[in-house]
């Protein structure tokens, strides 16, 4: 039917579109809010991950700087001039005494926070405390604490293993026969004064004068191997770092350690060593022979050690108290040396030298 004029239209559809597009909008509303809360709960995540990952750098970074602290250390024991001296040996209590009596960490009841100074790594100070139970002075629980924006420890338990392994040595020690000896060297001491490995037949001293009288007693067939294993209980590399620790470096002395011909001063004129504080020559040289000790009456307080070359030709009136170890057949010997038995230097445990090692399961970094 037509609509009377004036009379008003009612559209059915109106309020429900508006309706709908009320719907829509809340619902955008929401997806919106669901979105910003899901994005801030990522970026929180990635923030907490990012800290953690700083917190764990920061954590490795004192980690290392430990490690490093505690390698520094062993480095420190292992250098028999830092341990032999007289605040080392002092009891606690004594003048100038490192070490503190403290029982407050069984079984040790003595503290040193001293001798090792305190390193900068990095961006972390790193304290070193060592430990010790007075009954095993030799046997050191040992700490090194890295502190900074991080806190760590790395420990461990480390004692003095000898170099040697025997308790004395002859004065004279070969890998193999001993000819040839045409100069006038001289031998003396008591008890067996030349150590071979070699046969009784390929040893021949017709020349070599026992001036303590009598024949010279001769150990033979008494070893197989190098005479540096023999005599040693650590390799040739191991001493080597044990030189190169030294303040000075490898040829500083007590232990003076050669492997080039060309870094050995001519013909040694000046004595090293003394009845007191023997020391430990090695010329642990590849090939050729054993460089020349000689000079007007040049006197070595020690052990000294020929890697190579049986030639000692030219040693003028050098002596040697302790003992020669020649580490091949002395195949000729023209010099009028002299090798002596000595208290001190003959006796492996005058030297102080000792390697320090960690005793297995005992590492601990927290």
């Amino acid at each position: 039917m037509p609509s009377k004029p004036g009379a008003k239209v009612c559209r059915l559809g109106a309020r429900p579109s508006r309706q709908k597009g009320v719907a829509v909008l809340l619902i955008s509303v929401v997806f919106l809010f669901l979105l910003t809360v899901v994005a801030m709960n990522s970026s929180k995540g990635a923030i907490s991950e990012q800290a953690s990952s700083g917190l764990h750098y920061k954590y490795h970074q004192a980690f290392e700087a430990a490690y490093g602290g505690h390698d520094y250390a062993m480095a420190w024991l292992s250098n028999p001039n830092n341990t032999k001296g007289i605040p080392w040996t002092t009891a606690p209590g004594g003048g100038g005494a490192v070490w503190v009596a403290d029982a407050s960490v069984a079984p040790y009841d003595q503290v040193n926070t001293t001798s090792i100074a305190s390193q900068t790594i990095g961006a972390f100070s790193v304290a070193i405390t060592l430990r010790r139970d007075s009954a095993k002075p030799t046997v050191i629980a040992l700490a090194a604490t890295a502190t900074g924006d991080a806190t760590a420890t790395v420990s461990s338990i480390a004692g003095e293993v000898s170099i040697f392994k025997g308790s004395t040595v002859s004065p004279l020690v070969v890998k193999g026969a001993i000819s040839n000896i045409n100069g006038h060297p001289s031998i003396e001491g008591t008890g067996v004064l030349v150590t071979s490995s070699a046969k009784p037949a390929d040893i021949v001293l017709d020349n070599l004068k026992n001036v303590s009288g009598g024949t010279v007693q001769v150990q033979s067939n008494a070893f197989t191997g190098s005479a540096w294993n023999y005599l040693f209980a650590i390799s040739k590399a191991e001493m080597a770092q044990l030189a190169n620790l030294q303040p000075g470096g490898a040829t500083a002395g007590p232990i003076y350690y050669y492997k080039d011909v060309a870094e050995v001063p001519n013909n040694f004129p000046s004595d090293i060593g003394t009845p007191t504080d023997p020391i430990i020559l090695i010329f642990d040289i590849s090939s050729g022979d054993c460089p020349k000790i000689n000079g007007n009456n040049v006197t070595i307080y020690g052990l000294v050690y020929c890697g190579t070359g049986g030639d000692m030709v030219g040693w003028g009136n050098a002596k040697i108290y302790g003992s020669l170890i020649v580490d091949a057949p002395l195949t000729s010997f023209s010099a009028n040396a002299a090798f002596k038995w000595e208290t001190n230097a003959s006796t492996t445990a005058s030297y102080g030298v000792a390697k320090v090692a960690k005793l297995v399961g005992s590492w601990r970094d927290f």
